[in-house]
């Protein structure tokens, strides 16, 4: 979830943990602050009907950030709702002692760090059987492994302190990713269980990243995390990295190569091609952002794609009815056709008008001749900015 977080948060564990970079929080620390995007705004209202669910409250169509809730959001939060008080109805049947919460602060400053706070989606605490009991859900697309996952391993520390739970390496942890939109051959809910004897190794790396992280010349580590690091554009490291896999993925083989070479260079071709592709991505945004802001970026440009109309995902319900009106067929559970498609099969645009908004403009960064570039910009038509 976006808002404000503790300088080293369990969230961004997978960043400064042990398998990530020790320099990354301070990177991203010196970064300008970052837009709110399409996709974090609909994260942070699924968290918020989620809290509302985990706590019996009343239904809601908006969320806190404005955002509509729609059926998508509704059936995904439902299936780690579920899970949740499947999971309790069997404690309270057994007539166990336990404890459960959501979205309650919860610190491992000394387990981890001092600056090592957050909060955890879901918590069970079975005084009974000793087990915690977490979960985490993800509403975003790309695939969270529950196995190894460092967010949740901080989570448990920060419970284990906050609770003072007793000799809580005899205890059994049962840590859950809920990510209802990635269909994995896994399934949208996976789960990692560990003793916990072996949570305490985990948490003891957890604590010396942290320390090395906030150490003044905290190195760089390029690897996989750097897809969602802010400050990736401007990372040396990654630059370096930059540079190296576009010698490989240039590089000329030989045409008469083993097998043992051949597959070799297809495994680096493959991590070359991965990192330039996130690296790509990560240089696009601050294009775009100079672009915007009326520099000149050679080789680039801006281009915008046509408004597009759309249902207004608060009034899809009241839109549905009004299209049946006219004939034309819903499934429940089956997106409802477009309003130009509407149109087509007869539905009067005026009455469908109060059910529609116009989305803006998709923008994107297209490659252009840079003769192009300067076509569009002018090449001397701001020599100060041209030369910054």
């Amino acid at each position: 979830m976006s808002g404000q977080h503790a300088p080293l948060p369990p969230s961004s564990a997978y960043l400064w943990g042990p398998e990530g970079c020790p320099g990354a929080m301070q990177m991203q620390a010196r970064q300008p602050p970052q837009e709110e995007t399409e996709e974090s705004r609909e994260g942070d209202a699924a968290h918020d009907l989620l809290r509302d669910q985990l706590r019996k409250l009343p239904g809601r169509d908006v969320a806190d950030n404005g955002v509509p809730i729609d059926d998508e959001m509704r059936e995904a939060v439902a299936l780690m709702v579920d899970w949740a008080f499947a999971g309790l109805a069997e404690w309270s049947a057994a007539k166990d002692q336990f404890i459960y919460e959501n979205e309650v602060h919860a610190a491992a400053h000394n387990l981890v760090h001092p600056d090592n706070d957050g909060t955890p989606d879901y918590v069970a605490i079975n005084w009974t059987r000793k087990i915690v009991r977490i979960g985490d859900f993800k509403y975003g697309h790309g695939f969270v492994d529950a196995y190894g996952n460092w967010q949740t391993v901080n989570y448990a520390a920060a419970v284990v302190e906050t609770h003072q739970i007793p000799n809580w390496r005899d205890w059994t942890f049962e840590l859950t990713i809920c990510q209802p939109r990635n269909y994995h051959k896994d399934g949208p809910l996976r789960h990692w269980k560990l003793t916990g004897f072996e949570l305490y190794g985990r948490v003891e790396a957890l604590k010396r990243a942290a320390f090395a992280a906030i150490e003044p010349d905290a190195p760089l580590q390029t690897g996989d995390h750097c897809k969602h690091c802010l400050a990736q554009w401007d990372c040396p490291a990654n630059q370096q990295r930059g540079g190296y896999a576009l010698d490989i993925a240039l590089s000329q083989g030989s045409s008469s190569m083993s097998p043992d070479a051949l597959g070799l260079e297809g495994h680096l071709l493959d991590q070359a091609i991965r990192y330039l592709t996130d690296r790509k991505k990560a240089l696009d945004v601050k294009i775009g952002e100079l672009l915007d802001c009326g520099f000149r970026v050679p080789y680039h440009a801006v281009e915008f794609g046509k408004p597009r109309d759309m249902w207004d995902k608060a009034k899809v319900e009241q839109a549905v009815q009004v299209v049946e009106m006219y004939g034309v067929p819903v499934v429940k559970g089956v997106a409802l056709p477009t309003p130009r498609d509407c149109m087509k099969k007869g539905v009067d645009a005026a009455v469908i008008k109060p059910y529609v908004t116009t989305n803006a403009p998709a923008k994107k960064i297209v490659q252009v001749a840079d003769n192009h570039a300067a076509k569009v910009f002018g090449t001397r038509a701001n020599p100060q900015r041209e030369n910054t």
